[in-house]
């Protein structure tokens, strides 16, 4: 199933006078998973030279399994206005801005100057907006998780979540959010992560409100798995765990029908 830019432009954050530079990546037009939501992707630490170019590879893995994904900067990363923050507090707005965005946009019937999203195929509620499933990578996993109490979100997965000691410095405000969440979460982690180590992830994840389940891929470093060689095992991964969670089947990508 080929995948195809839906959308591309800038969405407001929550906070006021910040625009987000934004792509929608789905399957094509009337294709993919009914019983699926809408991933939401949030790219690494903006400082550390984070960006969405990190989270297209797995958008347009998820493309072919019949999934949507909308893609951003947060704030003061490429084209996005404002500035980024240490702490990573201020894009949380950012990240429920896009979802408050996507919920309107690609409500079923919204048309006008949303039209693009029409023939976008998702989980929908009664309303006919579409439901989200945060996507997070390093510390914009805690940006994600920080916003899966967003109205629509109904899971989320987490690549190389940063709860070491070190890394609490700085995103610690972050973590009661995610723990405490009853959704179902899914944190992929590289079994060499020098930020979070499997005992840190383990402990978190056995005290975690609702299903949390963890997957680690052998041999592998925390900035290594953001890298494009893996980006088609971490799509699937996420696809996999949302479409179990929710009792849902992922597409085959089949175009016949």
């Amino acid at each position: 199933m080929e995948p195809r830019k839906v959308w591309a432009g800038m969405v407001p954050s929550v906070a006021a006078g910040v625009e987000l530079e934004a792509i929608v990546v789905g399957p094509p037009a009337g294709k993919g998973a009914p019983g699926l939501p809408i991933f939401v992707g949030v790219h690494p630490y903006g400082k550390m030279g984070g960006s969405m170019d990190l989270m297209l590879g797995p958008a347009v893995r998820l493309a072919a399994q019949g999934i949507t994904t909308v893609v951003m900067n947060l704030r003061g990363v490429g084209r996005s206005s404002g500035w980024c923050s240490l702490t990573q507090i201020n894009e949380i707005d950012d990240v429920r801005g896009v979802c408050r965005w996507l919920r309107a946009g690609a409500a079923a019937g919204g048309g006008g100057a949303m039209a693009e999203f029409d023939g976008t195929v998702c989980l929908r509620d009664d309303d006919g907006k579409p439901k989200l499933a945060m996507f997070g990578s390093s510390a914009g996993s805690c940006v994600a998780g920080s916003a899966m109490d967003e109205a629509g979100v109904v899971a989320g997965v987490f690549t190389g979540y940063t709860f070491g000691w070190w890394a609490s410095i700085l995103f610690g405000g972050h973590f009661e959010a995610i723990k405490s969440s009853e959704l179902p979460k899914c944190f992929i982690q590289g079994s060499d992560d020098g930020f979070t180590s499997a005992e840190q992830l383990r402990d978190v994840s056995a005290k975690a409100a609702g299903l949390s389940e963890l997957v680690f891929v052998d041999g592998v470093g925390h900035f290594e798995l953001e890298s494009p060689e893996w980006d088609d095992r971490v799509a699937d991964i996420a696809a996999e765990f949302v479409a179990r969670a929710l009792g849902a089947g992922l597409d085959d990508g089949d175009d016949s029908e």
